[in-house]
């Protein structure tokens, strides 16, 4: 830019700075992966170090409480929940048994999947929640189409539902609210462009919808809680692995996702698991 009569001078430039900012933008990438490479694999060091020991405190837990329930009538107010600890002692024997199979790369141990009904461990999980919820919150199931049949692994299904139930819970710990699942049959005629995600082929679903009226986020924040190790907890609070598992689990099921959030007044996570036709 030049001024319209002598003396010329420039009095300001105009930089195209576009292939600049992809390059930093790849390279930040790039260095974000390479440290989430690193954690991983001192993850699955510990892992296998730990996993031993795990073990025998899960098998301790399931021993006590097969003890207790021996030692209580079942209409005493502690039996259910006796049952809940050896239920959960349980789960995480089978998540521990996962884990050390993907360490020795021995994929044909993986669980075969199953037909089941949802509504079930949805319902399976609200209980649980519901018993060691804080004040001003609750966690409902509405709606729940009880005829709907999937195909997957019960376990990893149940996990995929705890993890963003809890993150939904967590969303909601300064302001309280309502955390409400649902579910009903959804046929697609097309495939589902959503961001932040993969397209969603066409195909017939059980739509999942799990919303809390929690703090929302922002889409920076959306565009990393599905990364490994990314948390918007404080420090100690959490690792930042639980949305990342629910990805994994979901792809491993061939099932899809997308998420719809607004700031300050709640998030919707939505899950497409296939169904199964008779």
């Amino acid at each position: 830019i030049v001024t319209e009569s002598a003396p010329y001078k420039v009095i300001g430039l105009k930089i195209d700075m576009t292939e600049q900012r992809k390059l930093e933008k790849e390279r930040d990438m790039l260095r974000e992966q390479k440290y989430i490479h690193s954690r991983l694999e001192e993850l699955g060091t510990l892992c296998g170090a730990f996993a031993h020991d795990y073990n025998n405190i899960l098998g301790s837990q399931i021993g006590f409480c097969d003890l207790a329930k021996e030692s209580i009538a079942e209409d005493h107010p502690a039996y259910m929940f006796i049952c809940e600890a050896r239920k959960a002692a349980e789960r995480g024997k089978q998540s521990l048994e996962e884990l050390l199979s993907t360490i020795r790369g021995n994929t044909s141990a993986a669980i075969p999947p199953i037909e089941f009904s949802p509504h079930i461990i949805i319902k399976d999980v609200v209980v649980r929640f519901t018993q060691s919820l804080p004040k001003g919150m609750r966690i409902v199931s509405t709606e729940l189409d009880e005829d709907i049949k999937i195909m997957g692994v019960v376990a990893s299904f149940e996990r995929v539902i705890t993890n963003i139930v809890k993150n939904g819970i967590d969303a909601m710990k300064s302001t309280g609210g309502q955390l409400t699942i649902r579910m009903h049959s959804e046929t697609l005629e097309e495939t589902l462009d959503v961001p932040y995600a993969a397209p969603i082929p066409a195909g017939s679903y059980a739509k999942i919808s799990i919303s809390d009226t929690g703090t929302g986020m922002d889409a920076g924040t959306l565009e990393r809680i599905f990364s490994p190790f990314f948390t918007t907890k404080a420090p100690g609070e959490g690792l930042g692995l639980g949305l990342s598992s629910a990805v994994r689990l979901l792809k491993e099921a061939k099932a899809s996702f997308n998420v719809q959030t607004t700031l300050g007044k709640g998030t919707t996570f939505n899950l497409y698991w296939p169904k199964k036709n008779e």
